[in-house]
C-alpha cells in the first residue's frame, strides 16, 4: 500500500544515501530504498530537513524529492521514451518530466516535524523487469528556504543535469525475486 509509511516490506531493502551535494551549501539529506515487482518500481525516501518550505511557485524550488528513471539504462544525453523525472513535495504535490510519465504514478507523503517520508509507485513502461536488470536511476532532495532552493543532495549526480541528461544517473540493479 502506498501510504508514506515504511512498512515491514521495506526492512530488507538496501539504503541509498542521498548526501552528495551539487553546491557548497549542505542542507537536507535522506535515504532512499527501492523495491520492484513485475509492473512497478517502488521508491521510499526519508528526508531529514530543518524546516519545510513550498512558498516558491517553481516546483523544483520547494522542499521536495525527485526520482529519475532510465528503464533501458541507455545513458543518453537527452530523454527518450523510457525516461522520466518524478517530483513530489512534502505535501504530496507532484510534477513530471515529461508529463506523460504521470500515467499510473502514485505517491503518498507523511510529515513528522520538519522531516518527511515519500513513498511512490512508478510503473515500468518499456521493460519487463527481471533479476539482474539494470536501470538508470537517481534520486535527489531539493531543500528550500524563503522561497528558493538552497541546496540539492543526490544519490549519484552532482551536476544537476538529470532533468535533461540520463548519462548522469547511477545504476540500480533489480534483484531479489525468487
Amino acid at each position: 500500500m502506498i501510504d508514506g509509511t515504511m512498512d515491514e516490506v521495506w526492512n530488507d531493502a538496501p539504503e541509498m544515501p542521498i548526501n552528495r551535494y551539487q553546491s557548497a551549501w549542505q542542507g537536507a539529506t535522506g535515504v532512499a530504498k527501492a523495491l520492484w515487482d513485475d509492473e512497478n518500481l517502488y521508491v521510499l525516501i526519508q528526508v531529514s530537513d530543518s524546516e519545510l518550505d513550498k512558498t516558491s511557485a517553481n516546483a523544483w524550488e520547494q522542499d521536495s524529492i525527485e526520482v529519475f528513471v532510465d528503464e533501458n539504462n541507455a545513458k543518453t544525453f537527452v530523454y527518450q521514451d523510457d525516461d522520466g523525472q518524478y517530483r513530489v513535495n512534502f505535501d504530496n504535490e507532484t510534477s513530471f518530466n515529461p508529463a506523460s510519465v504521470a500515467t499510473g504514478f502514485k505517491s503518498a507523503t507523511k510529515v513528522s516535524g520538519a522531516n518527511y517520508t515519500v513513498e511512490m509507485k512508478i510503473p515500468f513502461k518499456m521493460i519487463t523487469p527481471a533479476n539482474n536488470t539494470k536501470i538508470g536511476f537517481d534520486t535527489q532532495i531539493n531543500d528550500a528556504k524563503n522561497g528558493s532552493r538552497q541546496s540539492v543532495a543526490a544519490w549519484n549526480d552532482t551536476t544537476g543535469n538529470g532533468y535533461q541528461d540520463t548519462s548522469v544517473f547511477g545504476v540500480l540493479t533489480l534483484t531479489g525475486k525468487p
